[in-house]
């Protein structure tokens, strides 16, 4: 094999395998480690929670205690982060082009409504770390049929009329 020709088919792996091979396994996931930050149920807070998603479900486990929730009754799903000061910041503020000093906490919020529909709809905020972040809320999105909104952003409405006055 010619140097070029080496080059040529390690590019071509590079350009059309790699992809497929980091997809592949990440795409279906259904099993995630959430971290419960707070909301209407009973479950210890700042602890951590396994969320499965299956069957049409939403199956959250923390110790014995297990909360099943139908995709279909999820109404809301909201997303955001929160970028912070780590500690000791100043030091690792002098390393250039790197921002070790910034620390980036990722949430997802879930409201859903009960099996009778009677009564106010539950809330919770889950804190999830970066590996897992943006594969929860797109297994989210593609089983509810929901969107996900970035909480971090502010909608904007504008607003015209035909001569120009509001």
């Amino acid at each position: 094999m010619t140097p070029k020709l080496f080059v040529l088919s390690g590019i071509a792996v590079m350009i059309f395998g790699l992809p497929a091979f980091g997809e592949s396994g990440r795409s279906n996931r259904s099993e995630f480690t959430l971290r419960y930050e707070g909301g209407g149920l009973d479950l210890r807070q700042n602890h951590a929670v396994k969320a499965l998603l299956e069957r049409g479900e939403l199956v959250l486990a923390q110790g014995a205690r297990r909360l099943s929730v139908p995709m279909s009754s999820v109404s809301e799903i909201e997303c955001g982060s929160e970028v912070r000061q780590r500690f000791g910041s100043t030091l690792l503020g002098w390393v250039p082009f790197t921002d070790f000093e910034k620390a980036e906490d990722r949430y997802v919020s879930l409201s859903w409504t009960r099996e009778n529909a009677s009564g106010p709809k539950i809330q919770v905020l889950f804190k999830l770390n970066r590996s897992e972040y943006r594969d929860f809320i797109t297994q989210l999105e593609k089983r509810t049929g929901r969107k996900a909104v970035d909480a971090t952003k502010t909608p904007t409405v504008v607003r015209y009329s035909h001569n120009g006055l509001i």
